[in-house]
């Protein structure tokens, strides 16, 4: 066996030692290789064994967490593109509920102002011509309230006026002599509908005249004339071919004008007030105020949205502005519309009567929504006379649904409902009110809206969209899926080539080293690598460990470890040969004070700046530094971009090695505010900004040379240089701040006038809370405190600043 650097053999210790070495040799030669084959096999057997099972789990580990991730991100995306769907049709529903809420108010707002304009002209002619009500008798009705039903959407416009029963007498002989107005209305209101289809290119229907059916089977107490005209007010219930005398002491409504002018002259006197449609009325005279009905036909319990009209309700539509269109309405319910006609307008004024208009509650609907929805809406009225009723609101038209309430149980959280009593009070602005607009009595028959959309409406934000997506998801998982299997199936045969290998390989170590040996040199291998140890790792290590140290022949036989360059090129063979046997160049320097000075601003300075110009700065800054440092006896380290380090105490001692270093700071913050300025006008007027930050700690240290590296170099560890950097980092530019250890050495020589203590503590990282000073080697100075300095403004660059690897150099070697 080689032997070791230590001993000295004589001739006859050689040639004996020859022999022996030659038996030990092929000894450990042949039992080692036998003891090499059996273990590789065994090896080969084990590691074949343990590393299938665990490849295998892993497979399966990573197949299973492909297809739960499959089914997840599938499941996600479908998901989120039904969301954003679902969230576009709640947008689109709420946008048009709110058209519809609006336009509903609206509509009513503006039937309400209409009636308004009709019994302001109503008082208006009876105080210009000096009527007294209720003797007043609109002329031109016809014409008048055809306009008007035009604007307010109604089926028929009436006039009563309120008689008292006083006044009846003289009432009823007034109607007897001016009951001849309907004559001459039915008349024009014939022409003037043939007119206007005429106009529109529409054939006129022509209407058989009608004889006063009432006066035939009237009672007895009816005083008819030759006219066919009803003399006294009367009552009927529910048919006009037959009625009584209204008793009782009034107050009375008699219908006296109506339009469109039907022939059924028996309508004339006939009291609304005890009639069907006499509680909106009497609600009218109680309150003085407009009242919406409810839907009359709904009070029927076998209405239908297929329900057929009453004889007298047919002829005045066939005679209105909806003539043409029975069909389309057949059904359809409507309302009636009361509105007070006062004497005046002063304060005093006095109900004189009322005007009643009827209009379908369709026509609040229609014409809100633009052609291309489709779907539809479903509008549910409900009142306050437990009436339900529904529409569906599709586009610019609206159909009827019939009673109750028809909206998909399904968007029950999705509606939106609104008070209309309530929202229609808000609709009322000054902007919009007349001086007469009488209010609306929300207290006989309030109203409430609410809006649902349906499942067509839903389903033209539904597509195939979010289906399409999950599938494309998928396939993009099984290709992936496929990827993995084909590389697995390369790898695992790429693996069992290096595995053969790596075991052979093995074999060869187990051959030429102990186990122990083998292990601790294996070890050292992947702690310096940083790779972990595993069975594969270690066969693998084994093999390379071999090439190498086969081919370069760097180990030593001595008792010491053996030692490898940590450089990353190529080793060196004559300095590997140079370091075997010798002792390591390394010491412990107990006083020393360390000093960090970082130039603050270069980073943002030199990133407009050309390389040359760069260096031209450093070189002039760290050129002068150099020179003080000589003067000084100043010992400098190394520079790491704008980072310059030095120190003082080593490699030699230096009994003020504290004092001699701070003063070394002042002279650096001096140097540099001169070579800047020096250098603005070459390299710009920013120049003069930059600062220097100083950062100084005494503590002992370790210092030594890394031969194995190329590019040796005197180098410092330890936990001092830690210190350091973290107190350069936390100070302030242009300052210089110590530590508590160098400012006792500073005390302790005298120098505690040149200390000023820092109010606040500085955090430094794997440090805590640590009390530091500000040195001005010329006296104390003024300081402001700086409860919290922020250490991200200490600059650093890729390319040229000091990025903190002074630090993490130090943070990352122990000795």
């Amino acid at each position: 066996m080689t032997p070791l650097p230590d001993q000295h053999p004589t001739d006859h210790d050689d040639e004996a030692g020859d022999d022996d070495s030659f038996a030990m040799s092929t000894t450990f030669e042949n039992e080692g290789m036998a003891v090499g084959a059996d273990a590789s096999a065994e090896e080969r057997r084990n590691l074949a064994r343990t590393e299938t099972r665990r490849v295998f789990v892993l497979k399966t580990v990573i197949f299973v967490v492909l297809i739960l991730a499959t089914i997840a991100t599938s499941v996600a995306v479908f998901s989120y593109a039904r969301s954003e769907e679902d969230a576009d049709f709640e947008h689109e529903f709420e946008s048009h509920a709110t058209k519809v809420f609006q336009s509903f108010h609206g509509a009513v707002y503006r039937k309400l102002g209409v009636l308004d304009t009709f019994s302001t002209s109503i008082t208006l002619f009876a105080l210009e011509n000096n009527l007294t009500f209720p003797f007043v008798t609109l002329p031109f009705y016809e014409l008048r309230g055809q306009a008007t039903r035009a604007l307010a959407e109604g089926i028929r416009l009436d006039y009563m006026p309120l008689v008292t029963d006083a006044l009846r007498p003289v009432w009823e002989e007034y109607a007897q002599q001016n009951q001849g107005w309907l004559d001459k209305a039915v008349k024009q209101d014939a022409e003037l509908r043939r007119r206007q289809d005429e106009r529109f290119g529409i054939e006129t229907v022509e209407l058989e005249p009608e004889g006063n059916t009432a006066a035939k089977n009237a009672s007895a107490v009816f005083a008819t004339g030759s006219n066919n005209y009803n003399d006294r007010i009367y009552s009927k219930f529910g048919k006009l071919d037959g009625g009584v005398e209204e008793e009782g002491t009034g107050p009375f409504l008699p219908i006296w004008q109506v339009s469109p002018a039907t022939p059924t002259k028996g309508i004339l006197n006939f009291n609304l007030l005890n009639s069907a449609s006499g509680g909106a009325l009497r609600a009218t005279l109680e309150t003085h105020k407009a009242v919406l009905g409810e839907p009359l036909a709904l009070k029927d319990p076998n209405y239908t949205s297929q329900g057929s009209w009453n004889a007298n309700f047919l002829k005045t539509l066939q005679r209105g502005q909806y003539r043409h269109m029975l069909d389309d309405l057949k059904g359809d319910p409507s309302s009636n519309f009361v509105y007070p006609i006062f004497d005046t307008f002063s304060a005093d004024r006095t109900l004189a009567g009322a005007i009643r208009t009827s209009i379908f509650w369709r026509k609040y609907f229609i014409d809100i929504l633009p052609e291309s929805s489709r779907g539809g809406l479903i509008a549910v009225l409900s009142n306050t006379h437990n009436q339900t009723f529904s529409y569906r609101i599709e586009g610019a038209s609206a159909t009827f649904l019939g009673p109750g309430d028809h909206h998909d149980p399904r968007f029950e959280d999705t509606g939106l409902t609104q008070d209309v009593d309530k929202d229609l009070k808000q609709t009322f602005a000054l902007e919009k009110t007349s001086f007469t607009q009488a209010d609306l009595n929300t207290d006989y028959c309030g109203y409430t809206l609410a809006l649902y959309p349906s499942q067509a409406f839903q389903d033209q934000f539904h597509s195939n969209g979010p289906i399409i997506f999950s599938l494309v998801v998928v396939a993009v998982f099984l290709v992936t899926a496929a990827i993995f299997i084909t590389y697995d199936c390369l790898v695992e045969k790429r693996q069992s080539v290096v595995m053969n290998r790596a075991v052979a390989s093995g074999a060869i170590v187990a051959s030429l080293f102990p186990e122990h040996v083998k292990d601790q040199l294996i070890e050292e291998k992947q702690t310096k690598q940083s790779l972990p140890v595993s069975p594969v790792s270690k066969v693998v290590s084994k093999a390379a460990f071999v090439t190498k140290n086969l081919t370069n022949s760097t180990w030593s036989a001595s008792n010491d470890e053996p030692r490898r360059s940590s450089y990353s090129g190529p080793a060196d063979p004559s300095m590997h040969s140079s370091l075997q046997g010798t002792p390591l160049i390394a010491d412990l320097y107990e006083e020393a004070s360390i000093l960090f000075c970082d130039l603050v601003g270069f980073t943002a300075w030199s990133s407009s700046r050309k390389p040359k110009e760069v260096f031209q700065l450093l070189e002039a800054i760290f050129g002068a530094f150099d020179k003080e440092a000589e003067k000084k006896r100043i010992y400098k380290i190394e520079t790491i971009g704008d980072c310059y380090v030095a120190a003082t105490g080593v490699p030699k001692p230096q009994v003020e090695h504290a004092v001699i270093l701070c003063r070394f700071a002042q002279e650096c913050q001096d140097i540099l505010k001169r070579v800047t300025m020096q250098l603005v006008g070459t390299l710009g007027e920013d120049t003069a900004n930059l600062q220097a930050r100083i950062g100084i700690h005494s503590g002992p240290v370790t210092g030594g040379v890394l031969r194995a590296n190329r590019g040796q170099r005197f180098q410092l560890f330890g936990d001092t240089m830690n210190v350091t950097s973290r107190c350069e980092t936390n100070g302030s530019p242009g300052r210089i701040q110590v530590t508590q250890a160098t400012a006792d050495l500073l005390t302790a020589r005298g120098k505690s006038s040149w200390l000023t203590k820092r109010e606040d503590l500085v955090q430094a990282k794997g440090k805590g809370a640590m009390q530091c000073y500000w040195v001005s080697p010329s006296g104390p100075g003024t300081v402001t405190t700086l409860s919290t300095y922020d250490t991200s403004t200490h600059e650093g660059s890729a390319a040229f600043g000091c990025d903190r690897s002074v630090a993490s150099k130090r943070d990352s070697i122990s000795l």
